[in-house]
């Protein structure tokens, strides 16, 4: 549904359908043979209507580059992501790529985080991307920017590319749609254009559909192999780069057409003015000449991007379109910002840098001769902790000495040091302590190496006489606040990509909440007179217990104006009592005061929650009343996470 909706929607918002296309279903079987006669089906995996409405099947199984069908293994899922991480690397290694398909959105995204953080190039795709930025992401996936693409349903996807050697399908014993027989011989069918070719599924037992679609791809690969013995013929992967088909057949881009174009229009109109003011003599001549003039190769132009002006007569309800996604604006201003922009962390500020080892090296030796300083691998940033296990294998793998919140430790025997877990500590390891001079740089690079490996990618740099620290980092990150940043890309400034949108907002810029303004109706009356209408204050009623009890624990009265109330007063009330437990007093049936203990969360927090879980449609109406929009407290309205925000050009950012 969402794959239908979204080509649609994007043809709607170009205005190449009307709005209506949304609304249009599919026919019916019936509906559709009424309205056509003899019909070819050409599938890549017949349904089972087609082939009882068939009186006779072809089949193209042969290519003419000679490849055949995959090579298809069934793996157990224990292990499977080691597993899959082992055979990612060994497909990089060949300059090739892999797609990985999963069952869910999360599945995807919790993948591609997990990759990510074991140094793999990869990127997830999934219906909500939108079409320009899913053509980035393959063509990304082509010229080796990644070279991992996770997804939930790759078949739809037009994936057939000749760089990917892998598929790897997990949870292939999950029955349902995207694991079933012809799902599974056409995701397949994603590694059948490289020499390469393997697909690997992760199951614990073999499914009917993982049996048939083995056994058909297996069918269709004997034939192959078969056909290629005869006429001895050497499967080859085709290889053709995107630079072959966009430079070297010719073709002119846009702006190469706008100008022509334009340069012609302008020649045409200058002649015309001009030869109205002539001898006709004279403009008979010259007409005879006009025929030589070079034309531009269009006559008209329509629905390229405007140079410098926006004619937008079309108008999306969709909260994700704006100006400029529509006009393709933003896609360039989103490309200048990944190529030029300059990336601050989002905490403290400073400028996130990276830097090789030799880059390191070169500014350590900047310092003047004689100058003493150590090096230190900072192996704890900023956590709570004991740390006894860090220190036993820091002094089992030959290191001497330590920095432990400032201080220097002696590693000796006698050393039993236990850190307060309640506090957040920084600990180093002191690798070597040198003076500035010529000789030193092998020694002082071989340290650095050191360093970075023992602190992933940081090391500090501290001057003895002074206590002054250099951080350097060979990771795109902040050296301070130990904050890892992906390299800058175009989608991370979508706010309609998951790798860009806000994190609590999803890109929308706005956040729905419950309206303390709405639910405070009347406030210039007392809770109990009915400030709040939609609790109900009667002295029997159960938050009337409730309210009172609170009101004896933070001592407010409840008979005073709302808004006459002070500020700490109301947030208890409003948002609870963060995790305090407080008495609740009530009289039983019996006329007998009980008490218990409850988390109050608050009223506005009720709200939210009952709004979230209860099933009548009445009560979920009712609470709609008290909830408004407003821009989001995640990145201000701004649409983008915190990261994309921090990226400047200038002092400027994206938003």
């Amino acid at each position: 549904y969402e794959g239908d909706r979204s080509r649609k929607q994007t043809l709607v918002d170009y205005g190449f359908r009307l709005p209506s296309a949304l609304d249009n279903r599919p026919l019916r079987f019936e509906e559709f043979e009424a309205k056509v006669g003899r019909v070819i089906f050409t599938s890549a995996t017949p349904s089972p209507y087609e082939k009882k409405a068939s009186s006779q099947i072809a089949e193209q199984i042969i290519r003419p580059t000679g490849l055949v069908d995959p090579e298809v293994s069934v793996r157990k899922t224990r292990g499977q992501i080691d597993d899959l991480i082992y055979e990612i690397k060994k497909v990089v290694s060949r300059g090739e790529r892999v797609l990985v398909t999963t069952l869910t959105k999360r599945m995807a995204e919790d993948l591609t985080d997990y990759l990510s953080g074991r140094k793999i190039k990869v990127r997830y795709l999934h219906s909500t991307i939108d079409t320009l930025e899913r053509v980035e992401i393959l063509r990304g996936l082509r010229t080796g920017e990644f070279d991992v693409l996770v997804g939930i349903n790759l078949l739809r996807e037009g994936l057939d590319l000749p760089e990917v050697s892998l598929v790897a399908i997990l949870d292939a014993d999950k029955e349902g749609f995207l694991r079933s027989e012809i799902s599974l011989i056409q995701t397949i069918g994603r590694a059948s254009r490289n020499v390469n070719g393997k697909v690997i599924m992760y199951a614990d037992y073999i499914t009917n559909a993982i049996k048939n679609a083995l056994s058909e791809t297996n069918r269709r690969r004997d034939l192959q192999i078969e056909y290629n013995k005869k006429h001895n013929i050497t499967p080859k992967t085709i290889n053709k780069t995107i630079s072959d088909i966009l430079y070297k057949r010719g073709i002119k881009t846009k702006k190469e057409v706008r100008a022509d174009f334009k340069v012609g229009e302008q020649k045409k109109r200058f002649s015309e003015d001009k030869l109205l003011d002539m001898d006709p003599s004279k403009a008979a001549n010259i007409i005879s000449g006009l025929g030589q003039m070079e034309k531009p190769d269009v006559d008209l132009i329509e629905g390229l991007s405007p140079a410098v002006s926006i004619n937008q007569k079309g108008v999306s309800k969709n909260p994700r379109s704006t100006v400029g996604t529509i006009t393709e604006i933003y896609d360039y201003l989103r490309v200048l910002y990944a190529q030029i922009g300059i990336p601050y962390c989002y905490r403290c500020g400073k400028l996130i840098t990276r830097q090789t080892v030799d880059q390191i090296v070169d500014r350590v030796m900047e310092l003047a001769e004689g100058t003493k300083f150590q090096v230190l691998s900072p192996i704890i940033r900023g956590r709570k902790g004991e740390y006894i296990k860090t220190f036993e294998n820091v002094k089992n793998s030959g290191y001497a000495r330590v920095r432990i919140d400032g201080k220097v430790y002696e590693l000796g025997e006698d050393f039993d040091f236990k850190l307060d877990k309640n506090i957040k500590h920084n600990i180093e390891i002191i690798i070597d302590r040198l003076k500035i001079k010529p000789d030193i740089k092998k020694r002082l690079s071989e340290d650095i190496e050191i360093s970075l490996i023992e602190s992933s990618g940081v090391v500090y740099i501290q001057l003895l006489d002074s206590g002054e620290i250099h951080s350097f980092s060979e990771n795109f990150s902040c050296v301070d606040c130990g904050i890892d940043f992906e390299e800058l890309t175009p989608r991370m400034f979508s706010f309609n990509s998951p790798y860009g949108a806000c994190r609590e907002c999803g890109g929308l810029g706005i956040s729905k909440d419950i309206d303390p303004d709405l639910i405070v109706e009347h406030p210039e009356l007392s809770i109990m007179d009915g400030a709040i209408p939609f609790f109900n204050m009667s002295y029997s009623n159960y938050y009337s217990q409730l309210i009172k009890s609170l009101a004896e624990e933070y001592e407010f009265d409840l008979n005073t104006p709302f808004k006459d109330l002070d500020e700490y007063a109301k947030r208890i009330i409003l948002y609870g009592t963060d995790g305090r437990r407080i008495k609740i007093s009530y009289i039983s049936h019996k006329g007998k005061i009980r008490h218990y203990y409850l988390k109050f969360e608050g009223l506005a927090n009720n709200l939210s929650r009952r709004y979230l879980e209860t099933e009548s449609e009445s009560q979920r109406i009712k609470i709609e009343k008290l909830i408004s929009s407003r821009p989001c407290s995640g990145c201000s309205g701004k649409r983008l996470r915190r990261e994309s925000l921090a990226v400047k050009i200038g002092s400027i950012s994206i938003a």
